[in-house]
């Protein structure tokens, strides 16, 4: 499974944007709890605009609970 996610931060004039993409072969729950905390202190805990992903129940389960 592919993971992005995407934040973007500032005004017009001052736009930043982060991204980061994982490659997840242990597609369970706790995977994905851990991989969007990483994400989130990389992105100095704010939380992403956007998570593009295929519709995995598990994904699904960790974005809810974050």
């Amino acid at each position: 499974m592919v993971l992005y996610v995407h934040r973007l931060s500032g005004s017009i004039a001052t736009r930043r944007q982060q991204c980061g993409c994982a490659f997840i072969t242990n597609e369970k729950e706790e995977s994905f709890k851990w991989l969007l905390q990483t994400f989130k202190r990389a992105m100095c805990q704010q939380e992403p605009k956007s998570i593009f992903t295929d519709l995995d129940k598990a994904m699904s389960k960790a974005i809810e609970k974050k």
